[in-house]
């Protein structure tokens, strides 16, 4: 969704790499990856975010939301 942080999560199967431009056309504001593609270079108005691992990244930041919501 525009605005949002596209994760390049990688698997056995696959790796959301391949879909950097379609993510930045969908209005990704941010890119969370694990390695910049040869000859790739993001636009201004997207923000790229090098991890060692998206997945582990991904998780540390469903573990902070978490833990900052408070139970009514």
């Amino acid at each position: 969704m525009p605005g949002q942080a596209f994760f390049a999560l990688v698997g056995p199967r696959f790796d959301a790499h391949d879909y950097l431009p379609q993510a930045i056309a969908a209005g990704a504001g941010v890119l969370v990856v694990q390695r910049i593609p040869a000859r790739w270079q993001a636009p201004e108005h997207v923000a790229v975010v090098r991890v060692n691992r998206t997945a582990t990244a991904l998780l540390a930041l469903a573990a902070h939301y978490r833990r900052s919501l408070r139970a009514q």
